[in-house]
C-alpha cells in the first residue's frame, strides 16, 4: 500500500504542514506555527524536515512512501537538479539529506505537485 505524505509552508501565518494520506483518508494532520519569522522556502524545508522525522517514527515500509510537495525549488534541491544558493536554506538543505541518508529513503520517491494537488498547501490554506 502506498502512502502520500504531503509536505507545504507558508509565510501566512508562519506555518508548516504536512499531511499523510493513504488514497483513502488522512492518517495524519500536522501544522506547526513557527515563532521565528521565515521565508517561504524555509518553512517548506521545515515542513518537509517535520515529513522526514515522522517516516523516522513510522513503522511504513519507506518504499511505499512518496513524498509530495509543490515546491519545485525544494524538490530540484534535494534531486540535484538546482544547487542550494541561499545562506538561509544551506543548513535546512543538508539537515534534509543528512536525514533521507539516515533513513535510506529512494530519493525517486519525492515528487512535485500542483498547489491544488497537495493537500498540505490546502490544509494551510484553510
Amino acid at each position: 500500500m502506498k502512502i502520500n505524505v504531503y509536505f507545504d509552508g507558508g509565510t501566512r501565518g508562519n506555518r508548516a504542514c504536512f499531511v499523510v494520506d493513504d488514497g483513502v483518508s488522512v492518517i495524519e494532520k500536522k501544522i506547526g506555527i513557527i515563532r521565528a519569522p521565515q521565508t517561504n522556502n524555509q518553512l517548506e524545508y521545515i515542513a518537509l524536515l517535520g515529513v522526514l522525522r515522522f517516516i523516522k517514527r513510522a513503522k511504513y515500509n519507506i518504499f511505499d512512501i512518496l513524498i509530495k510537495g509543490d515546491s519545485q525549488l525544494i524538490i530540484r534541491h534535494l534531486k540535484g537538479g538546482y544547487k542550494v544558493k541561499s545562506k538561509k536554506l544551506i543548513d535546512l538543505n543538508e539537515q534534509a539529506r543528512l536525514l533521507i541518508g539516515e533513513l535510506g529513503f529512494p530519493i525517486y520517491n519525492l515528487f512535485w505537485v500542483p498547489r491544488s494537488e497537495n493537500l498540505a498547501g490546502i490544509e494551510l490554506e484553510k
